[in-house]
């Protein structure tokens, strides 16, 4: 018994080294490094927005909310957007505003409403609604492609790509190209707020590329109407 005691180590050690010396041997496949994001050195978008009145003074937009929201690629002609296969935020936002305009419609048939009625329904339906649900969708799991800011008691802003960390309103998160820190391309600027007696949004695009600064001037609001309460 002390016998089989002594050789069983010595025969499961001799059992084992034969079975390393004939398996074969498996490669381990190199670790592949993580890939390093491009830096793109900051960019901004600076605008002043206004409205001129049918006696020609300029009215500022104080206090309204401006957003930028991304596109497509620099170069890319807006009729491409039709035939992507992924949305954009601007393409989110345009697609809300007619959902949102046939809202209106159908809200406003068989109803004798009057024109700044009408036109009220038309900046809630198709514009606020809009942007609401854009952003929404950007914070549902989608790509972040939006940047927020507000023009100053002179209609004018300036919104920096990246936002600043201490923007706490400003967020941007993976991007269209997925190597990079942030999109250079194609903005859609929305305005949405007022301007003398009229609460109004405007729209324009403009072509952002690594640090530079675009200047912009909204001087024709998309829509207008006079106040008749808050929006």
């Amino acid at each position: 018994m002390n016998a089989l005691i002594a050789i069983s180590p010595l025969l499961l050690w001799s059992t084992m080294a034969l079975a390393q010396a004939t398996a074969p041997s498996q490669k381990v496949p190199p670790v592949k490094p993580p890939a390093h994001k491009q830096v793109l050195k900051p960019a901004s978008v600076s605008g002043y927005v206004f409205a001129l009145t049918e006696d020609g003074d300029l009215k500022p937009a104080r206090m309204a909310k401006v957003y930028l929201l991304y596109s497509r690629a620099a170069g890319e002609p807006a009729a491409a957007l039709v035939d992507k296969s992924s949305e954009t935020a601007a393409d989110v936002f345009r697609k809300e505003v007619l959902i949102g305009l046939d809202k209106e419609k159908d809200w406003e048939k068989d109803k004798h409403v009057e024109d700044a009625t009408a036109c009220r329904a038309i900046l809630n339906f198709g514009y606020q609604g809009a942007i609401v649900d854009t952003l929404h969708w950007g914070s549902d799991g989608h790509i972040s492609q939006f940047v927020m800011g507000d023009t100053d008691e002179d209609g004018k802003f300036e919104i920096s790509i990246p936002p600043y960390p201490d923007e706490k309103d400003a967020s941007i998160g993976p991007t269209p190209q997925g190597d990079t820190v942030w999109a250079p391309g194609v903005y859609l600027v929305f305005v949405i707020g007022s301007a003398g007696y009229n609460d109004a949004v405007w729209e324009d695009e403009v072509t952002v590329k690594p640090g530079e600064t675009v200047k912009v001037k909204l001087a024709a609001p998309t829509k207008a109407c006079l106040k008749t309460g808050k929006m």
